[in-house]
């Protein structure tokens, strides 16, 4: 038996030809609708957006900030990455000129590529932070452009870039930087503006190693780039194809040592920061607990035979049954 349904609202003539007769008071025969499903239980069923209720909200001033920007997050995906551009020690929101804010953000647009995936989300109030979201698809790619540019690889469309953000930078008597979005230690690009090379150091090469759980491995190029977690920091790595190859098998679920080569440099307030940090091998941690790997020492101290007293046997096996 075929169903026949209609949207909106219809015609005077569309209830007489399929509705039900309603008969009257005055003795008149209407039609109506057999049934119905209303506009307002759809939204509250959660099928149709209310259009209006955030438009009230904006107007009465019945929403916070808080909830219109989480709106405006919720609407961009679930796997997006919120960045912040912090302009510091010059403009406030409200004395940012708007033109200058143009400038700003066709500059910060061409470092950060991918344009058709990067979205201006808002002004925020403090120091001017400039939010904007990277889609999901594009994340890894600004990415490694970001950490091309911090490592001075990048393209000569990016590096004019961020010359010009310094130099205006420098004009404005400010300083920037770009990083995640409510992530303050996590910086992902630096702009000195008003302070002078000479306050710098660096960067330096250094031998050293790193210890987390890789989390990324990928890239298009000879050299990929890694991305190790240790406990809530992030380590930017890169390595060649063949330590990717051996690394990428333990992605999330074993511990690592990575041995290389850091680049490191120091700014004007005697910080540190590892530009890069190139892998040149690295070994897999036994991830067992601490109580098994004390049983499996003593197990082996009571194959060989030793005395509870370790630390005597020890001894005398540096300085001779004597002990002297």
């Amino acid at each position: 038996m075929p169903a026949t349904s209609f949207t909106a609202t219809p015609k005077n003539r569309t209830p007489e030809i399929f509705g039900a007769p309603a008969p009257q008071p005055d003795r008149s025969v209407r039609h109506r609708a057999f049934h119905s499903y209303t506009m307002e239980q759809a939204i509250q069923e959660g099928f149709i957006l209310d259009v209006l209720a955030r438009r009230h909200d904006q107007l009465t001033g019945t929403a916070d900030p808080g909830t219109i920007r989480a709106r405006k997050v919720a609407e961009m995906g679930e796997h997006h990455q919120v960045l912040e551009f912090v302009i510091q020690d010059s403009f406030t929101p409200a004395t940012l000129p708007m033109a200058r804010l143009a400038e700003y953000l066709g500059d910060l647009a061409t470092v950060l590529g991918d344009k058709e995936h990067v979205h201006f989300l808002e002004l925020r109030d403090g120091s001017t932070a400039v939010a904007h979201v990277v889609d999901h698809e594009a994340v890894t790619r600004v990415r490694e452009r970001l950490h091309a540019a911090r490592i001075g690889e990048a393209d000569s469309e990016a590096r004019n870039a961020r010359a010009r953000i310094q130099q205006r930078l420098y004009h404005d008597n400010a300083r920037a930087v770009l990083r995640v979005a409510g992530d303050k230690e996590e910086r992902l690009l630096s702009f000195p503006g008003t302070i002078r090379e000479s306050e710098q150091y660096g960067p330096f090469s250094e031998h050293g190693q790193l210890y987390g759980v890789p989390i990324s491995v990928g890239g298009k190029c000879q050299i990929v780039n890694v991305r190790l977690q240790d406990g809530d920091r992030i380590h930017n790595c890169e390595a060649d194809r063949d330590v990717a190859l051996r690394l990428a098998p333990l992605l999330f679920h074993h511990h690592v040592r990575v041995y290389g080569t850091g680049r490191y440099s120091r700014d004007s307030e005697g910080r540190w920061e590892m530009r890069s940090f190139r892998i040149s091998h690295f070994d897999e941690l036994d991830d067992r607990p601490l109580a098994k790997t004390v049983e499996r020492l003593r197990a082996v101290t009571r194959k060989v035979g030793l005395d509870q007293d370790i630390i005597m046997k020890l001894a005398s096996f540096r300085h001779g049954a004597s002990g002297t």
